[in-house]
């Protein structure tokens, strides 16, 4: 009596791609206040992604992601293939200037994934 043993292996999942294609957010200003960069996609990922942000003025930065509102920047936030970012930066009064570095959280070998410069007048107050 002959009989036939059938293995079956499953091949792993290849693994999640995480390192989005280049972005390159336009530097702000000096322009009145608020100022906005470009409005970049973010592409090439497999996987959401986790983006923060490290500001090294005192403007009020917010994000946006596609068309929605903007959201104040208190902590990272995860976007997906796709999806577009663009970031504002506000003075509430005269002048504010920094650079602002966008992380990508969940590939830390590719950091930063861009950075900008920023400067914003909300002029001279009441």
């Amino acid at each position: 009596m002959f009989g036939f043993l059938v293995v079956a292996f499953d091949s792993p999942a290849p693994p999640a791609d995480v390192t989005p294609d280049p972005v390159d957010w336009t530097n702000i200003g000096p322009t009145p206040s608020p100022g906005m960069t470009s409005t970049e996609t973010i592409s090439g990922i497999t996987a959401p992604i986790t983006l923060s942000a490290v500001n090294s003025g005192s403007g009020f930065l917010e994000y946006r992601i596609g068309s929605g509102s903007y959201t104040s920047y208190s902590s990272p936030f995860v976007v997906t293939n796709g999806q577009t970012v663009r970031w504002r930066v506000t003075s509430f009064i005269g002048v504010e200037t920094g650079t602002v570095t966008v992380n990508n959280d969940s590939d830390p070998g590719n950091n930063p994934l861009d950075t900008f410069t920023y400067s914003v007048d909300g002029g001279s107050g009441p």
